[in-house]
């Protein structure tokens, strides 16, 4: 047995929460920031990440990242927010935002009759 096996970078992935998110990409990218947020030393929970981290770590191209990052704003999900000199751009996830959409989609399921 080789015990000097690589092991390859996972994201975790919610399906179900596409339906929050608008797409299978805003998803991952949220789940992603999640992680982040939990390594982040930052104490409002910003993250930074450029866009050639965010192609390496997701393999998303320019355009994929800024469409997932728009809608992940656009329903509330993230924030942005340019900082320092020179301005680099940061990322929080809106822990409130996202927590109340999951309740609803939860309470959706239910009284659809899902489980």
């Amino acid at each position: 047995m080789n015990n000097h096996r690589r092991t390859l970078p996972t994201i975790t992935y919610y399906p179900s929460l596409n339906a929050i998110t608008g797409s299978p990409r805003a998803t991952i990218f949220l789940c992603q920031l999640t992680h982040w947020s939990r390594c982040t030393n930052d104490p409002d929970g910003w993250v930074h990440k450029t866009r050639e981290e965010l192609e390496e770590e997701l393999g998303f191209t320019r355009r994929n990242q800024e469409t997932a990052r728009k809608k992940l704003r656009d329903r509330g999900i993230l924030e942005e927010e340019l900082r320092g000199l020179p301005a680099r751009l940061h990322f929080r996830v809106n822990w409130a935002t996202l927590e109340e959409m999951v309740a609803q989609m939860a309470t959706s399921k239910t009284e659809g009759g899902e489980s």
